[in-house]
């Protein structure tokens, strides 16, 4: 036994989670009244990765932004924000073209009624308000409810006045923001350990509870051209618009990248939580 776990140990954590996230879909649809055995393991994991997730980001961005001191104006940190902005902008234009594209060529909509969907009221926030709310009120209060445009915006803040501060005055509170990212990476390695019992016992919650339902098959036959459209529209996405952008511009692998993304795209895909995914990736 202690030979078998040591050699499950040794296999790569990706191929772990895709282990996992099939064994758990085949427990799931077979035992579905016996999950409640695993399913605290998936609830567990996931609060531990949200809970690293807020000091994470505040630590990273601090001393990533006041690590800059390149140069005494600042001009580095101007040079990535200018470039992150343009590189957001563009990929998020045509990542809308390709959604856009598809959704009327294949129109998935046609013919799926219901009345949850109908009854569903959206709520469209004037963008003079949305930029009002980047900027937090109360920063421990953005940190407790893991608002991540106001904490971005925080941390942007103050390591851009970091850098402009003498370098005595703002070493101690550098090493000590660099000093937290480090701490919370290290936390985030040991927890990314046990993703495997925890993509586990997500997959095993899902998957046994449309069995009890009766509605595995139906919800899989009634959101399959949806599914397929979103699929398709990813790998356009990622394939052609990321892909080519990283050979064109950037010069490196997109196969290399892809690897070495791994991890963090089987977490995205077997937890549906892009907190969950932060950490890891």
């Amino acid at each position: 036994m202690k030979d078998i776990l040591e050699k499950l140990l040794k296999i790569p954590l990706p191929a772990q989670i895709l282990l996992t996230l099939v064994a758990g879909g085949l427990y799931g649809y077979f035992l579905p009244n016996e999950s409640a055995y695993v399913t605290w393991a998936g609830d567990i994991f996931l609060r531990a990765l949200r809970m690293i997730v807020a000091p994470l980001i505040l630590c990273s961005i601090i001393s990533g932004v006041a690590g800059l001191r390149a140069s005494g104006d600042g001009s580095p940190m101007a040079r990535m924000g200018i470039k992150t902005l343009l590189y957001y902008t563009v990929t998020s234009l045509l990542s809308i073209l390709v959604g856009l594209t598809l959704v009327n060529l294949v129109r998935p909509g046609d013919g799926f009624k219901s009345s949850a969907l109908h009854a569903t009221s959206i709520d469209v926030k004037p963008l003079s308000d949305t930029l009002k709310e980047i900027i937090p009120r109360n920063v421990f209060q953005a940190l407790m409810q893991d608002d991540m445009l106001s904490i971005i915006f925080f941390a942007f803040l103050a390591g851009a006045i970091l850098l402009r501060m003498k370098s005595e005055q703002s070493k101690t509170l550098t090493d000590f923001f660099q000093s937290g990212f480090e701490l919370m990476m290290k936390m985030t390695e040991w927890i990314i350990r046990f993703a495997p019992l925890g993509v586990f016992g997500i997959v095993v919650a899902v998957v046994s509870e449309q069995v009890r339902e009766g509605s595995l098959m139906e919800s899989v036959a009634s959101l399959g051209s949806y599914m397929a459209v979103v699929l398709l529209g990813l790998a356009i996405h990622a394939f052609f618009t990321l892909f080519g952008i990283l050979r064109l511009y950037g010069g490196f692998n997109p196969l290399r990248h892809l690897k070495a993304m791994s991890s963090a795209l089987l977490m995205a895909f077997s937890t549906s939580s892009s907190s969950a995914t932060l950490p890891l990736t």
